[in-house]
């Protein structure tokens, strides 16, 4: 789990930005559902789709995440987009079952 603060300043982010919770779903291909389970803390963003987000709604991924050490915060924060993925993907394998 990221934060609890996740779900809020997600929210107060997009209010920010005057986006509806549907442009963001369509803009990121998910369903409106799936967005708003994110801002009612139901489910969390995958990592690399909370950059995405981060960067739709122009604010660093830091603010979104919110809490937490100050350290891996700021390197989050400091993370390009790709290097996110690279991220995702290397958990993604780690929770892949063993063949």
């Amino acid at each position: 789990m990221m934060t609890d603060e996740l779900p809020s300043r997600l929210a107060a982010a997009r209010r920010v930005a005057g986006l509806s919770q549907r442009a963001i779903a369509t803009i990121l291909g998910v369903s409106q559902a799936a967005y708003a389970g994110w801002e009612m803390g139901r489910r969390e963003p995958r990592l690399d789709v909370l950059a995405e987000l981060a960067q739709i709604l122009n604010v660093p991924p830091a603010q979104l995440i919110g809490g937490g050490d100050a350290e891996p915060t700021a390197l989050v924060a400091r993370l390009t987009l790709a290097q996110v993925r690279a991220v995702q993907a290397v958990i993604d394998a780690m929770r892949s079952p063993v063949g």
